[in-house]
């Protein structure tokens, strides 16, 4: 038996208010705005910082430059920790993470983000 539930959310389709009815009519956990303040949370950062990161993707010029810092041409010589970088790719790591989670657990709706 599946014990989780996906609602789209596009535009004008009302998947946001159905999923809410829904999780609540069957006591279950409801992931939509919640998952930006668990991410925030598992980041150690201000959900402010976490909403403007939620379902965008960076500029080229970003994921560019967030590459090169690891993989440029002298291995080793910019080792920075992926913790330091708080950016889209990131967010959606982590939201995927915790995604995934709440699936092994069960018992809950979630509400876009590909889920």
């Amino acid at each position: 038996m599946f014990r989780v539930l996906t609602v789209a959310r596009e535009y004008g389709s009302g998947g946001g208010s159905i999923a809410r009815k829904i999780a609540e009519q069957l006591g279950w956990n409801l992931l939509d705005k919640a998952l930006v303040e668990q991410v925030a949370r598992a980041a150690q950062v201000d959900s402010q910082l976490a909403q403007r990161h939620d379902e965008r993707v960076d500029s080229w010029l970003h994921r560019i430059s967030r590459r090169s810092l690891w993989h440029g041409s002298f291995e080793g010589v910019a080792t920075v920790a992926d913790a330091e970088f708080f950016d889209a790719e990131t967010t959606a790591a982590l939201e995927r993470n915790l995604i995934n989670e709440a699936h092994a657990r069960g018992n809950c709706v979630i509400v876009g983000r590909g889920a």
